[in-house]
């Protein structure tokens, strides 16, 4: 009896001692990869709209995907851009459903002019977006970064392998770094963004994302790279999540770093 006490007495005490303890926290991947996925996606149709819309085509393999526009009586356009799923892309990437533009003339460089972009089941590496964007010009000129303007409406991602689905509004300011004056090249492209993104994770989880100085880069030989820039990301409870998305370098890795505890992420 006395040893199944001291036993006990003793399984008190290290439960008291382990629970007692601040366990580890592991950071949150989840939010990570769809913001990460979202960008890419939103990133992918920015680059279709400005260069598609303009006369030119964005990707020498035109095997993988139609362009078909319709002049409407209002003097708008609509283009749209329908994707065969079993292609690969020359970058690496498989596309899938339509990106639906409708446009105005000369939109790329007026700042009056707001083209509006919908998804018939577009999807990115399976990576299914829906909802509507709205892409206008800033301000700057071709030989100054010119800059322009998303705003992202009731966008949601069906993730890829039944992954679930995450979903956000938010805004976004592109900044061209290089390829502005050869548009219709994407492989020169390289664009920094600051975001805003008020979203649900795949978990159900409400999140705000900001972030600044995000670089997309085109030139990468493996496809369109999310390579630089700090994105922090805060929950209803007050965590704080920070990813990096490194130094230049042209890999889908990305760190995800909460309570100084880090994790990196090769997707």
């Amino acid at each position: 009896m006395k040893n199944l006490l001291k036993i006990s007495l003793v399984f008190v005490i290290i439960s008291l001692i382990y629970f007692s303890c601040e366990q580890p926290t592991q950071p949150d991947q989840a939010t990570g990869r769809d913001v990460r996925i979202g960008d890419l996606a939103v990133s992918d149709v920015f680059t279709f709209s400005t260069s598609e819309t303009g006369g030119g085509k964005l990707y020498s393999d035109t095997n993988c995907y139609t362009v078909e526009t319709v002049i409407n009586q209002d003097t708008t356009r609509t283009t749209t851009i329908t994707f065969d799923p079993t292609c690969t892309f020359e970058d690496g990437y498989v596309r899938g459903g339509q990106i639906i533009i409708n446009w105005e003339f000369g939109w790329l460089w007026d700042t009056t002019k707001v083209v509006t972009v919908t998804f018939n089941q577009y999807s990115l590496n399976g990576n299914v977006l829906a909802g509507e964007i709205e892409i206008r010009f800033l301000r700057g000129s071709i030989d100054n970064s010119p800059t322009h303007y998303i705003v992202e409406k009731d966008m949601s991602i069906e993730l890829a392998d039944q992954q679930g689905t995450t979903t956000w509004e938010g805004t976004r300011t592109i900044v061209w770094e290089q390829g502005a004056a050869t548009i219709f090249n994407k492989s020169d492209n390289v664009v920094l963004i600051d975001l805003y993104k008020d979203g649900v994770n795949r978990n159900g989880e409400h999140y705000i994302a900001e972030g600044e100085d995000v670089k997309v880069d085109h030139t990468c030989g493996n496809g369109a790279k999310i390579t630089d820039g700090i994105v922090t990301i805060t929950k209803d409870d007050g965590t704080e999540t920070i990813i990096d998305f490194g130094d230049g370098a042209c890999d889908d890795s990305f760190t995800v770093t909460q309570n100084g505890t880090s994790v990196i992420i090769n997707p």
